[in-house]
């Protein structure tokens, strides 16, 4: 009695748990590496190497390679964890340090569109303000055509009137010059009893 007594308890306690929730993990691929003075990992460790470090190796022995680091560090690392392709830590770095580059260039460009934009914005401004200033010339010019236009009527006018008083004044210079000599003939005939003078 006691045993069923028990399962049911444990039955029930696991019921009442309900489901235990996954928990997601990724593995890191964050490797540290010693290198050591000694083959075979002995001797004083020189410096620890992360995943992405770049190494020459000068010599290769099972299981271990000695090598030297960028910063000029000599010792043995174990061969199993050197690869020839680069790691994914520093393809991320790589693509992540291309991607700030593009978005840079993008945003350079985003600028260099917007001055361009600006200029293209003043360039029209400065035609529109070239065009109105154009039209004003032409109306401008239109008012000083009608003012000449009228001004030449006036002038066909004034003209044909000087004309019109030249002929009149040359009328009558010759009638006064006719008249004149008429009127001193007659003088002289009145002065002289008669007696015709000749031409």
């Amino acid at each position: 009695m006691m045993k069923r007594l028990l399962i049911g308890m444990l039955m029930l306690a696991a019921l009442a748990a309900g489901p235990v929730a996954a928990e997601t993990m990724y593995v890191t691929d964050q490797l540290r590496l010693g290198v050591f003075a000694g083959e075979g990992a002995t001797g004083e460790r020189l410096k620890l190497l992360s995943s992405g470090d770049r190494l020459e190796v000068l010599e290769r022995r099972p299981n271990f390679a000695r090598v030297t680091t960028d910063d000029g560090v000599t010792g043995w690392v174990k061969s199993a964890f050197l690869v020839s392709d680069k790691p994914a830590v520093l393809i991320v770095a790589e693509t992540d340090a291309e991607r700030q580059a593009a978005e840079q260039r993008i945003e350079a460009l985003r600028a260099e569109y917007a001055d361009t934009d600006a200029v293209h914005n003043r360039l029209r401004e400065s035609l529109e303000t070239a065009n109105a200033t154009i039209n004003s010339l032409e109306t401008e010019l239109a008012g000083y055509r009608a003012a000449r236009g009228n001004v030449l009527r006036r002038l066909g006018t004034d003209l044909e009137l000087l004309g019109l008083f030249a002929v009149a004044v040359i009328v009558m210079f010759v009638l006064g010059q006719w008249l004149g000599r008429r009127h001193h003939e007659k003088r002289l005939r009145q002065r002289f009893a008669g007696l015709s003078l000749g031409d």
